[in-house]
């Protein structure tokens, strides 16, 4: 069989390879499909590599063994599961071998970490070791009452030709889908993992076999489960993602041309060593990712390689540190350490009530001097008192400190009171002063306020129509990985934002960093790298939250190699 050729294009974030159109899907084929395109691909069209721990195979092994027990002994709470397991082999590897393309349970060729062969009964050993402790009347609290086990159908549903294999049907008409892996810490997982469970619902409904009442994730290693919403509502947002994806799907494979949609999840991808767009997110990703294809592979191909070192949607290309590559650099993993949280804030002495503001250069002696030299009429002494309101003191030359002075209106006064701002009142000081004044005051000419408006209006070009709801979650993620990254390079220079982590800034934190130049240049060099990577342009195909932050923690690495880079050049 000849080789399927796969050629990337790195400026469009694309993947070319010639494959044949499915003519029926999964479950699994269309989440994978949602997952990333290529990653969909590489399971087409690259031979399986099977690692010592493979999750597929354990898995696989497992299943067999949680078949056997609820049909053969469902009233046993807690079975020998390392015998099941070690009858399930002969057993899958007979209906392997039935449906004529399918392999055998136990690969051959793999070995351990210390290089000797993984055996049978290495594998046996591993799949009864994620069983072990779980009991069946962890599934609902009760002895089971099986009606099937590993049910295959095939059913049109939402206009898609579909096939699907239900782990568990119960009497009482409940759905179960074991998983050997942990429960999803996110919602999107937890979701990808319910819409499983109301495909197979679906399934089981359009076929006539029963109506399903009740449908649960048993994640047998951790003894917990996730029920899923079955109602109208969540079917029917179910199907539409179905079905977009299928559509998505003949539609790519129809033109040959995928797209790749960088996540968290690259580095177990069998593209992630050869794929431009593939982020790798620390140490175990990169471990992932050591196992994978290499990218020098003959089956892939680089078509028109960008020459910019920020161009695609990953990190910069290119080596550092005598070739090590960019994402393997300790800074990248501080970096990421840092998106976690904001270390500690350090005890700070008890400050005036007001805050120190900054001197207006212009207002000092030597400015005066300056002015006077130069012609320019300086302000006049003492600042005259705006109708209704009481006369500004004249400013005292400064002596290393400057005095708390208020700030200077501009524009006509409306009532000779500051306007409120969300809870706080809103005041026209200097730009170079503090963002926050008195907890309770924000200055709207300050560089932060100025800083944070911008922010806002990025986030809302970044996520467009399709992710409105997203523009807040974007702008903190945005606030987050430049500080990140600047702290990463410039260290305690940058000061801590406690609160920032969890979504919730504090607010005079918050305007101190904005505030600050650091801040300023990083959004610079953020801005310029994520333009590049085609964060600001308008997409016929609209992205997920899931890619659009996977593209901007790409795009805060990318700011963290820059910026380290301009600190070397001064030999900081």
């Amino acid at each position: 069989m000849k080789d399927t050729i796969l050629e990337f294009d790195e400026t469009d974030g694309t993947v070319r390879a010639d494959v044949a159109r499915p003519r029926h899907a999964s479950f699994s084929s269309l989440d994978s499909w949602r997952s990333c395109p290529g990653r969909w691909l590489a399971g087409r069209a690259l031979p399986r590599r099977y690692e010592w721990d493979s999750p597929l195979v354990l898995g696989s092994l497992a299943h067999g063994a949680l078949q056997l027990a609820v049909t053969r002994q469902p009233d046993v709470a807690h079975p020998d599961w390392h015998a099941l397991v070690e009858a399930a082999v002969p057993m899958l590897r007979e209906e392997n071998r039935a449906t004529g393309w399918k392999p055998d349970p136990i690969p051959d060729g793999v070995t351990k970490p210390d290089g000797s062969p993984m055996m049978e009964a290495d594998w046996v050993d591993g799949a009864a070791a994620k069983l072990d402790g779980f009991r069946l009347t962890d599934v609902f609290g009760i002895p089971l009452h099986p009606a099937a086990a590993e049910q295959e159908l095939r059913e049109t549903i939402w206009g898609i030709p579909m096939t699907g294999s239900v782990d568990y049907r119960d009497a009482e008409r409940g759905v179960v889908d074991w998983k050997t892996g942990r429960k999803p810490d996110r919602d999107s997982g937890r979701m990808r993992h319910a819409d499983q469970l109301r495909v197979y619902k679906a399934l089981l409904e359009t076929a006539g076999v029963c109506e399903v009442r009740r449908a649960r994730d048993v994640y047998v290693e951790h003894r917990t489960f996730e029920t899923a919403d079955l109602s109208d509502e969540a079917m029917a947002a179910t199907g539409s993602r179905m079905a977009r994806a299928w559509d998505e799907m003949n539609r790519c494979v129809g033109a040959g041309e995928f797209p790749l949609r960088p996540s968290g999840l690259c580095g177990w991808c069998p593209l992630a060593n050869a794929c431009p767009a593939a982020t790798l997110y620390g140490a175990k990703a990169r471990a992932a990712a050591a196992r994978q294809w290499p990218a020098d592979d003959a089956r892939f191909r680089l078509a028109r390689p960008a020459t910019d070192p920020v161009a695609g949607f990953g990190l910069p290309t290119g080596t550092q540190d005598g070739g090590e590559n960019t994402r393997k650099e300790t800074g990248v993993d501080l970096f990421e350490d840092l998106l976690d949280g904001t270390p500690a804030p350090k005890p700070e002495p008890v400050k005036s009530a007001e805050p120190e503001r900054g001197v207006d250069p212009w207002e000092t002696a030597a400015g005066k001097a300056a002015l006077e030299k130069w012609g320019v009429p300086g302000k006049a002494e003492p600042a005259q008192a705006e109708p209704g309101g009481k006369a500004e003191p004249a400013q005292a030359e400064p002596t290393g400190k400057a005095e708390p002075k208020e700030p200077e209106p501009t524009g006509k006064a409306e009532s000779g009171k500051a306007e409120p701002a969300g809870g706080k009142r809103l005041v026209f000081g200097k730009p170079f002063e503090p963002t926050v004044w008195d907890g309770d005051a924000l200055n709207a000419n300050a560089y932060g306020f100025s800083a944070s408006i911008m922010l806002s209006a990025t986030a809302a070009i970044m996520c467009g129509s399709a992710l409105a709801g997203k523009t807040r979650d974007t702008e903190l993620l945005v606030l987050r990985l430049e500080w990140a990254a600047a702290r990463t390079v410039f260290g305690a220079n940058v000061p801590d934002v406690p609160g920032l982590a969890d979504g919730d800034p504090e607010p005079a934190a918050l305007g101190r960093w904005l505030d600050s130049t650091l801040a300023r240049d990083t959004n610079r060099v953020f801005m310029r790298v994520a333009e590049r990577a085609g964060l600001m342009e308008r997409s016929d195909v609209p992205m997920g939250w899931d890619m659009l932050s996977a593209k901007l923690k790409a795009v805060g690495e990318a700011a963290v190699s820059v910026l380290r880079d301009a600190r070397t050049l001064w030999r900081a």
